[in-house]
């Protein structure tokens, strides 16, 4: 009977012990898959960071992205004005002064004439106020070639004379898109430009603001 009584004392210990150590058990499980994870995630995020370094693409679920073509974008500006200018001077021939539309948006004027007059040498005869011939240096306007577009043009005085010099009152000024004043010969310019020749060029429908 003690050996029985015995007997049932340790079955009832070893019955509490394995209760209470259940709950550890479980929780040493818990963590011990907690750790496990954790490595193998830091396993895989080493593995690829090696796999870019080597140059060998990382691997990914999306698809790679095609590269796309896009289109030129031409920005203008007063900057831009000021280096075009200065980039015909330097690689003219002659003695040359650059205007732009840029430049000619910058002051009031009424006509071309008016944008030309702020150029050195250059000295303008107005009517009712509005510029009217341009004389280079001193010469009279009847010296001076104007070309519109690569053609020549003149105009009659008021009281129908033929005349060499251009009526500038005919031309306002935000119809320009360049001026160039010439005030030596060069050779592909047409001659007659004894006193200066002043190129024209109107603006192009590009060229305009929407």
């Amino acid at each position: 009977m003690d050996r029985q009584k015995a007997a049932e004392a340790d079955h009832y210990w070893e019955s509490m012990i394995e209760m209470n150590c259940m709950p550890f058990a479980r929780n040493r499980s818990t963590l011990s898959a907690g750790i496990a994870i954790v490595l193998f995630a830091s396993a895989a995020s080493t593995t690829a960071v090696a796999q870019q370094a080597d140059g060998t693409p990382a691997p990914t679920g999306q698809a790679a992205v095609q590269a796309t073509d896009l289109d030129a974008v031409t920005v203008t500006g007063y900057r831009y004005a000021i280096e075009k200018s200065l980039e015909q001077k330097r690689n003219a021939n002659a003695v040359v002064d650059v205007i732009t539309a840029e430049d000619v948006g910058k002051f009031p004027d009424k006509n071309v004439a008016d944008a030309l007059q702020r150029v050195p040498g250059v000295v303008i005869s107005r009517d009712g106020g509005e510029g009217k011939n341009v004389s280079v240096r001193g010469l009279s306007s009847e010296l001076v070639l104007t070309e519109l577009n690569g053609n020549y043009i003149a105009t009659a005085e008021s009281n129908g004379d033929p005349t060499r010099s251009f009526n500038y009152t005919l031309l306002p000024s935000n119809l320009l898109g360049s001026a160039e004043l010439y005030k030596t010969p060069e050779a592909r310019i047409d001659e007659g430009g004894i006193g200066g020749t002043v190129i024209l060029q109107t603006r192009r429908p590009l060229e305009l603001e929407p």
